[in-house]
C-alpha cells in the first residue's frame, strides 16, 4: 500500500509538524534527521518513533522503517520539514517526559547540569558529557529543549542516550563544581565523588547562587574565555582522565 501524500501546505498534519518542528512553538514532537541518526534513533529509542516522512517518489525501503506509518511529502513540503537539508527519511518522534530532579532518590554520580540556551551548544555539550561517561544531564529553567531539533542534531543523537532530569533551582543536593576563571586551577582540583559539573550561562557566566561553590579554572591564554561546549570537554575530559 502506497503511503499517504500530503501536498497542500493546508493539511492539518503538515500545519502541526511545521509549528512543532520548523517554527519551533512546540515541545510534543521532535524531529531526527540524518541517515545515520535516524537508524541510531530506531535502535536505541523505538517507543519515541511515531511515524516517517518522506519525499514523493523517494519513499523509503529501509527495513528498519517498515514498521513505522510512512508519509510521503510533495517536494516542497519536504524541503520545508527536511531543515538540515539531509534529503533523507525523517522521523517524527513524541517528546517523552523528563523527570524532575527533585523527584529523584538521593542521587550519586557525576551529572552535568544545562544551563545554556542555545540549542547547539546544548547538544555538543550533552554528546561530549555522554562520550566521557557522565550519569545524567540536569536541564535548567530557561535551558534550550534537549528536544530541540539543532539539539539533536548537534548531539550527533547522544540525546537519546542520556538520563535526562529538569530542575526549576540550583538545589541539587550534590556538590555542585562550577568552572570559573577565577578558580582553582583544573590541574590542581581534586573532584568529589559524586558532584554536578556547572559550567555557567552564556554571556552571563555563574548566578550569584554559585559564587560560593567549588570553582574550577580551565587553562587559558590570550583569550577571555572557551566556548561553552569546549569547557565542558575539556573539565569532563580530565575528570575521565584521573
Amino acid at each position: 500500500m502506497a503511503p499517504e501524500l500530503i501536498s497542500s501546505r493546508a493539511n492539518p498534519r503538515f500545519k502541526y509538524w511545521k509549528k512543532q518542528i520548523v517554527d519551533g512553538r512546540g515541545r510534543e514532537i521532535f524531529l531526527v534527521s540524518g541517515r545515520k541518526y535516524v537508524k541510531e534513533a530506531v535502535r536505541h529509542r523505538p517507543e519515541l518513533v511515531e511515524l516517517v516522512l518522506c519525499c514523493d517518489g523517494e519513499e523509503s525501503d529501509s527495513g528498519h522503517l517498515n514498521q513505522y506509518e510512512q508519509i510521503s511529502l510533495s517536494k516542497g513540503l519536504f524541503r520545508t520539514m527536511d531543515i538540515f537539508g539531509t534529503k533523507d527519511p525523517l522521523l517524527i518522534c513524541r517528546t517523552p517526559e523528563i523527570p524532575r530532579w527533585q523527584d529523584q532518590a538521593k542521587a550519586e554520580g557525576v551529572f552535568l547540569a544545562i544551563p545554556f540556551q542555545s540549542p547547539l551548544n546544548t547538544g555538543a555539550a550533552i554528546r561530549a558529557a555522554i562520550g566521557l561517561g557522565i550519569d545524567g544531564i540536569v536541564f535548567l529553567k530557561g535551558s534550550a529543549s534537549p528536544w530541540h531539533a539543532k539539539t539533536v542534531r548537534s548531539s550527533a543523537g547522544a540525546v537519546l542516550l542520556a538520563s535526562l532530569f529538569t530542575s526549576t533551582d540550583f538545589e541539587l543536593g550534590l556538590p555542585i563544581v562550577s568552572l570559573d576563571s577565577k578558580g582553582q586551577k583544573l590541574k590542581d582540583f581534586d573532584f568529589p565523588k559524586s558532584f554536578v559539573l556547572f559550567p555557567g550561562i552564556e554571556g552571563t557566566g555563574l548566578p550569584p547562587e554559585l559564587k560560593g561553590e567549588a570553582r574550577v579554572a580551565i587553562p587559558m591564554k590570550n583569550i577571555e574565555s572557551y566556548n561553552a561546549a569546549t569547557a565542558v570537554s575539556m573539565a569532563l575530559y580530565e575528570w575521565n582522565r584521573r
